[in-house]
């Protein structure tokens, strides 16, 4: 089933209404021209969605649907292909809130914005971070982070501020979990100072600074080394959209703190 005027999950799924019982499709809606008609939305509409659900076997169970996201974007990888933000199921934006009361409302039901638990189709709930965020997406992103700050904390508002201030630049904290962390933990007062330093090593801080000037200093030294190694190493595999970027910067602190934990002082 081609997709030319992008009908083609929907006339494969009227077909099966009208007694179809083969739909010929490709994952991704890989093929010439627009594509044909995608698997990877067609298959967990027939298997979640009435009246496919309770009335057609696909020979797919549930437990295999949970690896449809990988499959999907298994395949763009292997491909070369930036994976499609927007695609239905899979997606990265499929299951994100980004509005404050959006997202306000996702913690308390998220039944009122989500048409299935992204965990049955293998993908997640993300409440990124951006000038739309309000506390409710905050508080959410600093508890995944590791972080319980209080309602109504002032530090709330600064973090707001600095991440509206930043986007305006030109940052974005949509799914740069790290440097969110990063930011959170210097408004919150987490940095690592001089002292938890010397407390960790059994040495004056003076020594400490005399050697190191501050944790933080040795920690983006590092990091900034990793960020280059992961790049070189990753630049040729890849796409580097944002979601890759973001990736890549994950993977560069996860080195960097691996690295801080290594070294012999």
């Amino acid at each position: 089933t081609h997709n030319d005027t992008e009908n083609a999950v929907a006339g494969s799924l009227a077909a099966v209404v009208a007694g179809a019982r083969q739909i010929q499709g490709t994952l991704n809606g890989l093929g010439e021209r627009c594509g044909n008609a995608n698997l990877v939305s067609i298959i967990p509409t027939l298997l979640l969605k009435e009246p496919y659900a309770s009335a057609f076997d696909t020979g797919v169970n549930l437990e295999a649907l949970e690896g449809i996201t990988k499959v999907s974007r298994m395949l763009d990888d292997i491909l070369n292909r930036i994976p499609m933000r927007q695609a239905p199921y899979v997606g990265a934006s499929a299951f994100a809130h980004k509005a404050g009361l959006h997202a306000s409302a996702i913690v308390k039901d998220p039944s009122t914005y989500e048409h299935v638990d992204p965990s049955v189709v293998g993908n997640e709930r993300i409440i990124p971070m951006s000038n739309q965020a309000g506390q409710s997406n905050l508080r959410r992103r600093l508890s995944e982070a590791g972080f319980e700050v209080e309602k109504g904390d002032p530090a709330l508002g600064r973090i707001l501020e600095t991440v509206k201030a930043r986007e305006d630049a030109g940052y974005s904290y949509d799914s740069a979990q790290a440097s969110f962390e990063l930011l959170a933990r210097e408004e919150l007062g987490l940095a690592t100072t001089m002292d938890d330093i010397a407390d960790v090593l059994g040495a004056t801080k003076g020594r400490v600074y005399h050697h190191f000037r501050s944790k933080n200093a040795i920690y983006f030294a590092v990091y900034r080394q990793a960020m280059q190694y992961c790049f070189d190493a990753i630049t040729p595999l890849i796409s580097l959209d944002t979601s890759n970027i973001s990736k890549l910067e994950l993977m560069a602190h996860a080195h960097a703190r691996v690295m801080m934990d290594t070294l012999p002082y």
